[in-house]
Parts: C-alpha cells; sequence; structure tokens
C-alpha cells in the first residue's frame, strides 16, 4: 500500500495547537486558552475560520497539502492550487482513510 508523505512536519511540545489566519494565529496565541476539540469544533461549527487554541498531543505532527482541482478561487485561473491543510499526529496510522 503506497503511503502519503507529508508535506511538512512540525514538532510540538507545549500541549497546545492554534489555528486560523496568520495574524488571528499571533492574536490568539497570546491570550487563548487551549480548549478540546470537541468544543472548538462545536464554536466554528465544523469550519475553522476563526483561531483557536486547541489541546494537542505532544510529538511530530503531519501536513498535508489537500489539493484542489478546476478553477483557484483567488485567481479564478484553471489549476491545482492548495485548498488547505490536514494536519495529525504521526502516530496516525492512515491519514489517507481520515481524509476520505
Amino acid at each position: 500500500m503506497r503511503r502519503w508523505q507529508p508535506d511538512q512536519t512540525m514538532d510540538l511540545s507545549f500541549g497546545k495547537f492554534c489555528f486560523g489566519l496568520p495574524f488571528e494565529i499571533a492574536e490568539a496565541a497570546k491570550h487563548g486558552e487551549a480548549m478540546d476539540f470537541e468544543t472548538a469544533f462545536e464554536k466554528t461549527s465544523g469550519y475553522a475560520a476563526v483561531p483557536l487554541v486547541v489541546s494537542a498531543q505532544n510529538g511530530i505532527w503531519n501536513a498535508y497539502k489537500l489539493v484542489g482541482k478546476g478553477q483557484c478561487p483567488m485567481t479564478r485561473k484553471p489549476k491545482e492550487y492548495v485548498a488547505g491543510w490536514f494536519l495529525c499526529h504521526s502516530t496516525m496510522e492512515d491519514p489517507v482513510f481520515e481524509v476520505r
């Protein structure tokens, strides 16, 4: 079975993970209390459009590009583009299963 290779990796050592737009992450990281992922999911209705600080397992995390095909929403030109990112702890056995 072919295994996906991560596009990026990071070593998390503080037990927290902050996500959102870059300028929002900087602000949330200053004073954001960590919440569990279920609470974060409910707060955003499953859409990560606001910066959140969530509790996370320490260790190596892998990031995979989620590629969109068709018309790029920003340039309106047909091409492949990064539509988002999927992050998971390195202990996850099959990230493909989780994405599908």
